[in-house]
């Protein structure tokens, strides 16, 4: 028998000048800002239809599911913290919580300025 020792809750959200690093029940990522295409907000888990490499833990999930209408999607993810924030990369699509729906929106914000200003950057190159 395993026993899974940790809490419910957002995940650990890390923001750098260069990404955003995610973190919830052992499960990791880090997305560049320069691989982000968009961000979106979405509210429940519908669509969602199983796990590929994750773990579900009453409320709590983390790691790869298969959802629609994404086919696979990362979630670091408190189903009771609603909003969601949805950032469609090159690595795929992840779904993450925060802490609370203005925290929410304020990440999805910040995240959109940052991928706005490194594609700026690039194309001035």
């Amino acid at each position: 028998m395993v026993a899974l020792v940790g809490r419910g809750g957002p995940p650990k959200i890390v923001e750098s000048a260069e990404a955003l690093s995610v973190e919830a029940w052992g499960y990791k990522q880090e997305i560049l800002y320069s691989t982000i295409d968009s961000v979106g907000m979405r509210h429940g888990l519908d669509g969602l239809r199983g796990r590929r490499n994750g773990l579900q833990s009453g409320n709590s999930y983390a790691g790869r599911f298969a959802m629609e209408p994404y086919g696979e999607a990362t979630l670091f993810v408190d189903a009771l913290r609603e909003p969601l924030v949805v950032i469609y990369s090159k690595k795929g699509v992840t779904l993450l919580s925060a802490s609370d729906s203005m925290a929410a929106e304020q990440l999805a914000m910040r995240l959109r300025l940052a991928s706005n200003r490194t594609l700026e950057r690039q194309v001035s190159r």
